[in-house]
C-alpha cells in the first residue's frame, strides 16, 4: 500500500489538535499595571483580559480596607511592577477585599478545577500572637447580591449576608503561636441565623466558625507559615471529584492540604475575596490569575492515542519504504 506521507502527516496533525482541547481558560487576572484597581484591564500588558475590580467591604462599624496600588519591586519586594496594597483601618471585624469575575461553574468531569492563585506578601504584623492570625481567602457565589462598590455591607442586617462557596485559612506569625501551624478549609453556606454574622468567611470569633460554616478539615502541620515580609504563592482551587468537590489550598509549591465536600457541594462561583480577619496586618497582591481548567474528555483521549497510533504507523510505513 503507497501511502502519501504530507497527507498523513496532516491528517495526523490536524487529529493531535482536535485530540487536545484547551486546558484552562482564563476568567480572570490582574498584574496592576494599568496603576488602576477600580477599572477592568483588558490590555495587552495584563494578559489581554478579563480584568478585574477589586472593591473593599465593610461591617456593621462601616470602616473599610485601604486599597492603593503600589511598586513593589524592592527587597524584599514582589516584584513585577505594581501591587495591590491592602491596610485594614480597624482591628475590630472582617473586612474582605472582593473582585467579580463571569459567574463560572465547575466543569462536570471528574478532575476539572476552578483555580485561584496570587503572589502575596506581607508587610507588617506577621509576628502577632493569636491563633485568629490567619490569611483567608476563597470563592463565592453572590447569590444575586454581587458586590458592586467600596463599603458596601456584606452581613446580615444589610440584606447581602447570602453569598456562599468555601474558603481556606492559612496561618500567620510564629509557629509558637497559638494555632501557629494550622490550616482549615471550609464551606460557607450563606444561611447563617445570627445577627452579627459576618458572611465570608464566618464569625468575628477566635476559631473563626459562624453558624453558616462547615468545617471541612483541619491540620496541625500545614507545611508553610507566613511569618516574614518576603513574596509567597498562594493558590486555592476546587476541583470535581466523583462524589462532590475537593477544596485545597497550597503555599510556595509545598504540599497541599486537601478536604473534600460530599454534602450538596457549590458548583458556580463568581467572587474572589480575601481578609485578614481581625488584624491590622497590611499586605499587598499581585499577578492574580484566576482559571477554569479543564481535563481532556475521554473521546478526546481516545482521538489522541488515535492519532499518535496514526503517526507511528506512518513512521514505520517511512522505514520499511
Amino acid at each position: 500500500m503507497k501511502i502519501n506521507h504530507s497527507v498523513a502527516k496532516t491528517t495526523a496533525v490536524l487529529l493531535l489538535a482536535i485530540a487536545t482541547p484547551s486546558q484552562a481558560v482564563i476568567i480572570g487576572q490582574d498584574n496592576f499595571s494599568d496603576g488602576d484597581r477600580t477599572t477592568a484591564d483588558n490590555s495587552g500588558a495584563n494578559g489581554g483580559g478579563p480584568g478585574l475590580v477589586w472593591y473593599a467591604t465593610t461591617n456593621e462599624d462601616l470602616s473599610t480596607t485601604a486599597l492603593t496600588i503600589v511598586t513593589d519591586d524592592g527587597t524584599p519586594g514582589i516584584g513585577g511592577g505594581n501591587s495591590l496594597n491592602m491596610r485594614p483601618n480597624s482591628s475590630s471585624g472582617n473586612r474582605p477585599v472582593v473582585t467579580t469575575f463571569s459567574a463560572t461553574t465547575l466543569g462536570a468531569a471528574v478532575g476539572d478545577k476552578i483555580s485561584a492563585s496570587m503572589d502575596i506578601r506581607f508587610i507588617s504584623g506577621v509576628d502577632g500572637g493569636s491563633s485568629n492570625n490567619t490569611f483567608r481567602v476563597g470563592l463565592f457565589n453572590s447569590n444575586t447580591t454581587p458586590i458592586t462598590g467600596d463599603g458596601q455591607r456584606f452581613d446580615l442586617e444589610s440584606g447581602t449576608g447570602n453569598d456562599f462557596g468555601y474558603f481556606a485559612r492559612i496561618p500567620i506569625g510564629l509557629s509558637t503561636n497559638a494555632g501557629g501551624t494550622d490550616a482549615r478549609l471550609s464551606k460557607e453556606t450563606g444561611v447563617a441565623s445570627g445577627t452579627s454574622e459576618d458572611p465570608l468567611f464566618g464569625q468575628d470569633n477566635s476559631s473563626g466558625t459562624g453558624d453558616d460554616v462547615v468545617e471541612l478539615g483541619q491540620t496541625a502541620a500545614f507545611p508553610v507559615t507566613i511569618a516574614d515580609f518576603e513574596s509567597h504563592t498562594i493558590v486555592f482551587s476546587l476541583e470535581r471529584t466523583a462524589s462532590g468537590v475537593l477544596t485545597s489550598i497550597q503555599v510556595d509549591g509545598a504540599t497541599p492540604f486537601t478536604a473534600e465536600d460530599t454534602s450538596s457541594p457549590f458548583e458556580t462561583f463568581d467572587e474572589l475575596a480575601m481578609t485578614n480577619m481581625r488584624l491590622t496586618t497590611e499586605w499587598r497582591i499581585d499577578n492574580v490569575l484566576i482559571e477554569s481548567i479543564a481535563i481532556p474528555e475521554p473521546s478526546s483521549l481516545a482521538m489522541l492515542g488515535l492519532a499518535g497510533g496514526f503517526l507511528a504507523f506512518v513512521r514505520r510505513r517511512r522505514t520499511a519504504a
